[in-house]
């Protein structure tokens, strides 16, 4: 039972380097306006051809801060 839990802590500790790296740091130039019933939204726009390939239309992505620590993103 020792050696197993052994084997798992180690296998854990080797690929957690890989478990973070899928992290990528919070934005920081989003525009931040007071939504629909009070709530807080942040947002930017998506540069051309990655959410929409026609150039004449403009994509938005963004969260919606519903609580301290609830976001939806959209």
């Amino acid at each position: 039972m020792r050696s197993r839990i052994s084997r798992l802590l180690c296998a854990v500790t080797a690929f957690s380097p890989f478990a973070l790296a899928q992290f990528v740091p919070a934005p920081t130039d989003l525009i931040k306006k007071r939504g629909y019933a009070g709530i807080d939204v942040r947002y930017k726009e998506v540069p051309p051809g990655i959410c929409e390939l026609d150039p004449n239309v403009k994509s938005f992505s963004g969260y919606a801060d519903v609580a301290e620590n609830q976001h939806l993103f959209w």
